[in-house]
């Protein structure tokens, strides 16, 4: 996962053909598969989505971040404040309301 936190901060890039080909024969024989594969996955896309609101939506992450995804990735907090600089949870995570507070339900 800290190899992915890293691609995650710089730009894009495409390697040769021949490269992508190898890497996705490594994938389909050396990488994870059923549960692992899913749960690698998973972490991957929360990583993205979560520094993508970082990127474009800094201020709102509170409202748009739920608490379940720094859960899951908790265990990756120190590679990604390696790599990107910020704390991994937000200042005010433990001051967040259920997502029905301050709703009129009685």
């Amino acid at each position: 996962m800290p190899r992915y936190l890293q691609m995650l901060a710089k730009p894009p890039g495409k390697p040769p053909k021949p490269i992508r080909r190898l890497i996705a024969w490594l994938q389909r024989t050396r990488g994870p598969r059923g549960l692992e594969f899913a749960r690698a996955i998973i972490e991957m896309k929360l990583f993205r989505n979560l520094q993508h609101v970082r990127d474009r939506f800094g201020r709102f992450e509170s409202r748009i971040v739920p608490a379940h995804v720094y859960r899951a990735l908790a265990p990756y907090a120190a590679e990604y404040e390696q790599t990107f600089g910020p704390p991994f949870e937000p200042a005010r995570a433990d001051d967040r309301a259920p997502a029905d507070a301050g709703r009129g339900g009685g």
